[in-house]
């Protein structure tokens, strides 16, 4: 029997200034808003989530004054913020739930979403803190970015089996999320998935899955394994970066693609090996490769350890490849390498030493950002480029030596170039001439003058700046 309701006062209209009359129909402390002569979509009366509390079912008709129409839509920020329901009761006759259609509903415990349901938006349950039974309809194709981000009580949920992909952050944070199947049929899981899902320990992934996204495993501590299916293409930059579970991961011959610091700070990983078959990658003492040996994708800072020389053929560290490799004292780079990515050293905390060779083009940003035990740094001659914030919070560093064609960008040498390093640093720029100036940090360029407020025009350096809250 369908769910009907019968309208008794009279609508509410809301109109604005040289625009066509809106019309909004209020029962039961919700608003009805048309969406065609026969069909409405239902909301939260604004600013008023205190009228709603407990149990809510939303009605699948309305009749106003003798006219009847069918509720197929929850309206964008539906009910947002309704923190006192604890269950929503949608009716059949629903088949959208638009963008952020119950985010913070931190009361909600329990929802059924009916199989009528084909459209799903953006953040549509996010930060239900309380969210721990979801029925999901069997025709979803699509699970939207950050559904359910911030469930932080959602254990596990069954994804529909028509299910073709998983957008970016849908279970982002789920901390206490400790099991998921993704059905076959998924080909795509997208950034950040399941970041931080720290309480994730089984993962069963679909032989059709063709492509893992950035970050998408980051930070599952608890993650211990996982089976990467034959037929996986691509796996994004850092997907499993700070899996401190994961001991040994096993590569598909069919990858084609490997981010950059795929493997990142997985501090108990001591083997990563690729199937029979692959002709893409290699990797040798803990240094993940192209099969060219022509980039150094990622090092397992579990084997990394005391001096690393790079092999004669790369020529490119790419970025992160080295990121919290504690182990590592000494690092050389032959001719060869042209760049060192960004981040690419970082917080190598007891990298004593470095060796970069004529043939390295650019330096980028916080290469060596956080190496402490640094104490002297020759920048070759061929290298144009310092990013920035290179050498900041090398606490240890008393000289470095720089071409000076790579100080002319501002914007990336200055003197946030060596923040927090020894105040005594003796900077040597080196002259085409072959003569040299000593210089030191208070010498360098302030970028912070570049941001500084006009003190009589407050906020004159973004005259046209619109501010507007996202949730």
């Amino acid at each position: 029997m369908k769910r009907m309701a019968t309208i008794l006062a009279a609508a509410a209209i809301v109109a604005s200034a040289g625009a066509q009359q809106d019309v909004v129909y209020t029962l039961n402390n919700m608003y009805f808003t048309p969406t065609s002569d026969s069909t409405v979509s239902v909301s939260k009366i604004k600013d008023r989530e205190d009228l709603l509390k407990g149990v809510v079912e939303i009605p699948s008709h309305i009749t106003v004054q003798g006219k009847t129409y069918t509720v197929t839509e929850v309206g964008k920020w539906g009910f947002f913020g309704c923190d006192e329901v604890t269950d929503f009761i949608i009716p059949s006759t629903v088949t959208k739930l638009d963008i952020w259609a119950f985010t913070r509903c931190s009361g909600l415990t329990k929802v059924t979403v009916p199989e009528s349901v084909s459209e799903i938006g953006y953040a549509a349950f996010e930060n239900c803190t309380r969210l721990t039974d979801i029925q999901l309809p069997s025709t979803l194709k699509v699970l939207p970015e950050r559904m359910f981000q911030d469930c932080e009580a959602m254990t596990t949920v069954k994804l529909p089996s028509t299910l073709r992909s998983i957008g970016p952050s849908a279970f982002y944070c789920c901390k206490n999320l400790t099991s998921i199947e993704v059905p076959e049929g998924v080909t795509a899981i997208g950034n950040y998935a399941f970041y931080v899902c720290e309480n994730l320990t089984d993962v069963k992934l679909p032989s059709s899955l063709r492509y893992i996204g950035d970050y998408v495993f980051g930070s599952c501590k608890s993650l211990t394994s996982i089976a990467l299916p034959e037929g996986l293409e691509s796996i994004g930059r850092q997907a499993f970066s700070y899996c401190r579970g994961l001991t040994s991961v096993v590569l598909p011959s069919t990858l084609s693609d490997l981010g950059s610091a795929a493997f990142m700070s997985c501090y108990n990983l001591t083997d990563v090996s690729f199937a029979p078959g692959n002709k893409t990658f290699d990797c040798q003492q803990g240094i993940i490769m192209d099969a060219e040996h022509t980039r150094v994708i990622t090092a397992l800072n579990t084997i990394v350890k005391g001096r690393c020389e790079i092999l004669p053929t790369v020529k490119r560290i790419e970025s992160h490849a080295f990121y919290d490799c504690q182990g590592l004292t000494e690092l050389v780079l032959p001719p060869s390498v042209e760049l060192l990515g960004f981040r690419s050293v970082h917080e190598c905390h007891n990298l004593q030493s470095v060796t970069m060779s004529e043939g390295l083009l650019v330096i980028e940003g916080e290469a060596f950002n956080g190496c402490r035990e640094l104490t002297s740094v020759y920048v070759p001659n061929s290298v144009k480029v310092i990013g920035a914030l290179s050498f900041a919070y090398c606490r240890k560093l008393e000289k470095v030596s720089v071409p000076e064609q790579a100080t002319a960008d501002r914007m990336n040498f200055n003197n946030k170039t060596f923040n927090e390093c020894p105040g005594n640093l003796e900077i040597i720029v080196r002259q085409p001439d072959g003569k040299e100036r000593v210089l030191k940090q208070e010498d360098l360029f302030d970028v912070t003058t570049l941001y500084r407020r006009d003190e009589h025009h407050p906020g004159s350096d973004f005259p046209d700046r619109k501010i507007r809250e996202i949730p």
